[in-house]
């Protein structure tokens, strides 16, 4: 898949779906420390092209958005990381976007960042800097994880064209 094809299925307005395949409009998600659950969608043009997002929140504070769509190879779209390492490839081929270019080999140590998917390199290899992104929340920090959180999902809901309107109740603690 081209980079170009990715970023179209992430641009594509999309519904998550319960177990039967409906669409659901609205929905609240119970909030807990860690979070973690996993939300099926469907494309608003065409209901056969399905998404799944994986959310996972460490206990040491790091929170992982996986975004994937769902065919025969389950290709990763796009992947939000808070407060977690990483290390982008040290070559470059004629795939790889002219926004790469400036961050070959670079290495992000507990720096909030967004993968892509970039063709002929292991899946969500590449990675950018929030401020080099469209995400909204650039950084969760660890005096208020819970609203960080929140904060991430929905800005990350908004880059991926999500029309559910998902809220969480508070934890209670």
């Amino acid at each position: 898949m081209k980079f170009e094809e990715a970023q179209n299925l992430i641009k594509l307005p999309k519904w998550v779906v319960d177990e039967n395949g409906e669409i659901v409009k609205s929905m609240t998600i119970e909030q807990q420390f860690p979070m973690r659950f996993r939300l099926h969608m469907v494309s608003a043009f065409d209901q056969n092209k399905g998404f799944v997002l994986d959310v996972k929140q460490s206990e040491k504070f790091g929170i992982r958005l996986n975004f994937q769509v769902m065919d025969n190879a389950n290709w990763g779209l796009a992947r939000l990381d808070y407060n977690s390492n990483h290390k982008n490839p040290e070559v470059l081929t004629e795939d790889v976007p002219q926004m790469f270019h400036t961050h070959v080999g670079e290495l992000f140590v507990m720096k909030a960042h967004l993968h892509y998917h970039v063709e002929g390199y292991p899946q969500l290899a590449w990675a950018l800097p929030l401020d080099e992104t469209e995400i909204t929340t650039k950084d969760v920090s660890d005096n208020d994880m819970l609203q960080g959180f929140v904060d991430a999902f929905h800005s990350f809901m908004v880059y991926l064209h999500v029309q559910t309107q998902i809220t969480f109740n508070k934890m209670v603690i």
